[in-house]
């Protein structure tokens, strides 16, 4: 996946919250069948994120909870290392 942008929540400054250059998502698809999700590699490049809080405590990285009617339930294997080259964060406080 590739050229990838994600615009910013409203009444934060900027244009982008995140922008990716190229990532990299290996997954196992058997465990899948069985409802278990196992990460083989995670890997991307040109990752920045812009992170953002207001005096008041709003930020633009905590995203609202959505009630589900039943829960979902998955297992989550995270691979041994994420690789990231060019990759970059800022926050700033307003």
């Amino acid at each position: 996946m590739g050229g990838l942008h994600i615009a910013n929540a409203r009444g934060f400054g900027g244009d982008e919250f995140a922008s990716l250059g190229e990532a990299r998502l290996e997954l196992d698809l058997w465990l899948m069948l069985w409802g278990h999700l196992q990460i083989e590699e995670l890997s991307g490049s040109e990752v920045h994120l812009r992170l953002q809080t207001h005096k008041n405590g709003s930020n633009n990285w905590a995203f609202g909870q959505q009630q589900r009617k039943r829960p979902m339930r998955i297992s989550l294997y995270l691979p041994e290392t994420i690789a990231c080259s060019r990759c970059s964060t800022s926050s700033a406080y307003r």
